[in-house]
């Protein structure tokens, strides 16, 4: 085997390169966790009141010196967010569907209108801050939320998908 190994190094080389770039390339790390949707693209530009649906949040937590991430299995009961009256900044709100099952409708502030996007705050600041980020082409949201509660920050992030009406 090994008169084998030194008569054929260069191929012997090739194959141990070949075996390891598989495994970096090809092995993720058991940590990664990844999960995909299918999602149809609409294009919401002309509706008045848009409704988004959020299945999966990532959420981040500093407790006790530590930074925690954590992605858990999806919701069964997913977050939505309905936009209502947002043409008109005045009177634009918020309602908004989360794992209690409750209604919530809060003010909101369109912070931007264009052709590619609308983006969206609410929360004061003080509590809470939540970023609201439509894309109009794709139907495609991005959801943004910052929380301070005695001290201790966390975050949460979702891409969902909106419907029009």
């Amino acid at each position: 085997m090994i008169n084998l190994i030194k008569n054929k190094k260069k191929e012997f080389l090739i194959l141990v390169l070949f075996i390891t770039l598989t495994l970096v390339l090809f092995v993720k790390n058991k940590e990664d966790v990844q999960k995909e949707r299918f999602h149809n693209e609409i294009n919401i530009s002309s509706y008045k009141s848009i409704t988004c649906s959020y299945p999966q949040v990532m959420s981040t937590y500093y407790i006790n010196n530590k930074i925690l991430h954590q992605l858990p299995k999806s919701e069964s009961n997913p977050i939505i967010f309905t936009f209502s009256n947002f043409k008109d900044n005045e009177s634009a709100s918020l309602s908004y569907i989360d794992s209690t099952q409750e209604i919530t409708t809060v003010p909101m502030v369109k912070l931007l209108d264009n052709n590619d996007k609308i983006i969206f705050l609410d929360g004061d600041g003080e509590n809470y801050f939540s970023t609201h980020t439509v894309f109009k082409k794709t139907g495609v949201s991005v959801y943004t939320k910052s929380v301070d509660l005695l001290g201790f920050p966390s975050g949460t992030l979702s891409m969902g998908n909106c419907k029009g009406y």
